[in-house]
């Protein structure tokens, strides 16, 4: 594969302060051994410094010794030499001061000093780790959290699924302050059918994961943001607009990001798309066939490079239900929880909020949880009422809900869901690809405005909690928007707007 030569922006004098500044923070960490992101990187005003060191790339099917820096403003790579290579199917990550590759076949980290500027990665040691095997099948895909942690993604094998048990994927960490890793901490479950294609970590602590899941039997890449390390969804996307070459043999998504902004590369032929990130986040291709050999992955490094993570969809508000007796506000109206009943688990403390795992709903702070036997929740309004939003989350399979009123039976529409549906004045949940992954929102609604509003859950599943939406007409999750963008000089502006509810 051809690869441009390098080139290098900015003055004379800045490339030189860069690469002086470059070399003594290795040489700082070398001899003190404070390799931990704690290093000061100098910032400079010659504007190469997103171009060259944010965004690295390898082919890791068909020349994995192959590592070259990505300039997203041009299109252009830019070879990069490195000593003492690691051969294989390998996985890539970065900060802004190392660099490292992962064969998990060996159960090795290899890694590298960015030593100078024009780049040239230095060898610096090897990492090994425990083998998990057979219990867990490894995965390529890293992302750097700092210079002492990696994180990956494991996937649960069994005797049925020797390659992987469809859903059950695991997002684990390894501490890589010294050679051995040891077995490393599983933190919390990524929404995957097997495995993550790329992660990346930003500054503001969030992980944004491309995934694949089964959506009707059909193999479909999501994208899904992720608070670390406590692993709360806060946005899901679906990627389904993007189509592939039916030929490709391999297909897959890498996410990086560029200028504040967050940027997909397709890999059966390179092309670049614009993700917005705020929603219906719509996607904008915006350089068709940048001419790179297919199986090409990227990644781009933590630190200054990735400043932008996705903005949710739905705010931090909402109103809890409080405990029987207690009496509540939502927008006016004042309710009283007269019954809670059956499987019902109390919590004598308010639970914190959070973004609900896949449909991204904001879930406010709740005491209890429907759990077990059927439960019954009723609230009674002290004003007649007619457009209520609950929330929905950690739901399973069997996780049925019922919903009436005291006047009709009441209509039911969805905001937002996930693995759930409606029928009727039921809300049935769906088959999950992981564990409590189903979730969304539900607008009850009547002709005739009513005072008395009853829940009954039936918990099949282990059942979850119930809160009131902050807004009970919020606008549905299917919406299109137009945008262009120009980005490099060869682009062709083709443009897709999609945003689906899971």
């Amino acid at each position: 594969m051809a690869i441009p030569s390098r080139q290098i922006g900015g003055s004379t004098t800045t490339n030189l302060l860069w690469q002086i500044s470059k070399q003594l923070e290795e040489l700082i960490c070398v001899r003190t051994g404070n390799c931990n992101g704690n290093t000061t990187t100098t910032t400079t005003t010659g504007g190469f410094f997103p171009n060259e060191f944010c965004v690295w790339s390898t082919d890791f099917y068909q020349d994995p010794i192959e590592t070259s820096e990505y300039n997203v403003a041009t299109g252009a790579l830019y070879n990069v030499p490195i000593d003492n290579d690691l051969v294989g199917i390998i996985g890539i990550g970065s900060t802004s001061l190392k660099f490292w590759k992962h064969d998990p076949s060996t159960r090795k980290i290899r890694e590298w000093f960015i030593s100078s500027y024009p780049a040239f990665l230095t060898f610096n040691r090897d990492i090994t780790y425990n083998n998990l095997s057979p219990t867990f099948l490894g995965s390529t895909t890293i992302a750097a959290i700092d210079n002492n942690t990696i994180v990956t993604t494991y996937n649960l094998a069994n005797a049925t699924y020797p390659n992987g048990v469809p859903g059950s994927v695991y997002l684990w960490k390894y501490d890589i302050s010294t050679n051995n890793a040891q077995g490393g901490t599983a933190l919390f479950n990524i929404i995957a059918t097997n495995y993550a294609y790329s992660m990346m970590y930003t500054t503001d602590s969030k992980l944004i994961v491309i995934a694949s899941r089964l959506i009707n039997n059909v193999p479909t890449y999501y994208l899904t943001q992720y608070t670390y390390p406590n692993g709360l969804s806060e946005v899901d996307i679906s990627l389904a607009s993007i189509p592939f070459n039916p030929s490709a043999q391999i297909t897959g998504l890498s996410v990086i990001t560029y200028n504040s902004e967050i940027y997909l590369i397709r890999t059966d032929d390179s092309t670049l798309f614009k993700i917005e990130t705020v929603y219906p986040y719509a996607i904008t291709e915006v350089t068709a066939d940048l001419g790179f050999d297919q199986y090409r992955i990227f990644e781009s490094s933590t630190g200054e490079c990735n400043n932008v993570s996705f903005t949710p969809q739905v705010p931090q508000c909402g109103t809890t239900i409080p405990n029987v007796g207690e009496t509540f506000t939502y927008f006016g109206v004042t309710g009283t929880v007269t019954t809670l009943s059956g499987g019902i688990v109390a919590y004598p403390y308010l639970s914190p909020g959070y973004y609900a795992q896949c449909s991204g709903m904001w879930m406010p702070p709740y005491y209890w949880v429907a759990n077990g036997a059927p439960a019954t929740i009723v609230l009674t309004f002290d004003s007649p009422i007619n457009n209520v939003g609950l929330v929905f989350s950690i739901l399973n399979l069997g996780d049925n809900f019922t919903i009436t009123t005291n006047t009709e039976v009441p209509s039911l529409t969805m905001s937002s869901s996930c693995y759930v549906h409606v029928s009727g004045n039921q809300i049935i949940t769906d088959p999950t690809p992981g564990s409590n992954t189903g979730s969304g929102q539900f607008i009850i609604t009547t002709v005739t405005p009513y005072t008395v509003l009853t829940i009954v859950a039936t918990n099949g599943g282990n059942g979850g909690p119930i809160g009131l939406s902050c807004d009970p007409s919020a606008p549905t999750t299917t919406s299109t928007s137009s945008s262009t963008t120009t980005l490099a000089p060869t682009g062709f502006n083709t443009i897709y707007t999609h945003f689906e509810s899971l």
